[in-house]
């Protein structure tokens, strides 16, 4: 039985005992969790830089709206691999505050719940160009779906102009994203 599943048996008043419990088992876990974090944040510095200044090219203004699909699509598989990889080599990296023999490191997978968000955050800001052309690929979308409505009833143009709102809403929310 796994320890999600055993989690998931027992009473509310025993869940919230775990939540809370301090054990050197539950030390060692959130050690290991921002260990792992840390580790995958300075390796998405490390490939958001390399990859944003020495691979992909510069985002350019006057560059056609297909190239910049293409170097936005190639740069979002090349995140995927990263993101992929990252945690396995994260994984390598032995647990330095190991301090009992009843903790076992990496058995629940903790590392992958420390660098997921961080990760991406990191990313974002790092790689300004993607980011860039992100946006641009978005406008993009964004005229053509408003574009292919060519009816004159009142009802679709409020969901016209909806959309339009919906879209901003969209800019907005990335650019507060990219600011965290």
């Amino acid at each position: 039985m796994s320890t999600s599943e055993a989690f998931a048996r027992r009473s509310f008043s025993d869940k919230l005992k775990n939540i809370f419990e301090v054990s050197h088992i539950r030390t060692q876990k959130l050690l290991e969790i921002a260990q792992g974090g840390l580790t995958q944040i300075f390796l998405s510095f490390l490939f958001g830089y390399y990859i944003d200044k020495k691979i992909i090219p510069h985002y350019d203004e006057n560059e056609s709206i297909e190239m910049s699909t293409i170097w936005f699509i190639l740069t979002s598989i090349l995140i995927y691999l990263y993101i992929y990889y990252s945690e396995k080599i994260s994984m390598l990296v032995p647990f330095l505050f190991h301090y009992t023999d009843d903790y076992i490191p990496s058995r629940d997978a903790e590392v992958s719940f420390g660098g997921a968000i961080g990760q991406g955050i990191v990313l974002f800001e790092v790689m300004s160009n993607y980011a860039e052309r992100l946006q641009v690929v978005i406008k993009h979308f964004n005229k053509k779906m408003d574009g292919k409505k060519t009816t004159d009833s009142e009802e679709e143009s409020e969901e016209e102009s909806e959309e339009a709102k919906e879209g901003k809403r969209k800019l907005k929310y990335i650019n507060f994203i990219r600011r965290i």
